[in-house]
């Protein structure tokens, strides 16, 4: 999402969930739970799952600057 106000528009609708700072719990809709998040980690696990029996370039694209992405990533964390 690009903006925080889309975000809760589709929370609104019931199309989604946010993460969103406790400053913006003045501005949720009355139809908008909002809890905190208590003892979270600073990240989130992500996976992607594809199959892999159906051909896709652009899948391949993506997946292959994913990861190098994580590459670099891990690499850099190792460094320091």
């Amino acid at each position: 999402m690009d903006s925080s106000p889309r975000q809760m528009a589709f929370v609104s609708c019931g199309q989604g969930i946010a993460f969103l700072p406790e400053s913006f719990y003045p501005w949720m809709p009355p139809n908008v739970s909002a809890h905190t998040l208590k003892n979270a980690p600073a990240t989130l696990p992500l996976s992607m799952a594809w199959n892999p029996l159906v051909l896709s370039p652009i899948r391949d694209v993506v997946l292959n600057e994913i990861s190098q992405f994580f590459a670099l990533h891990s690499a850099a964390t190792e460094l320091r």
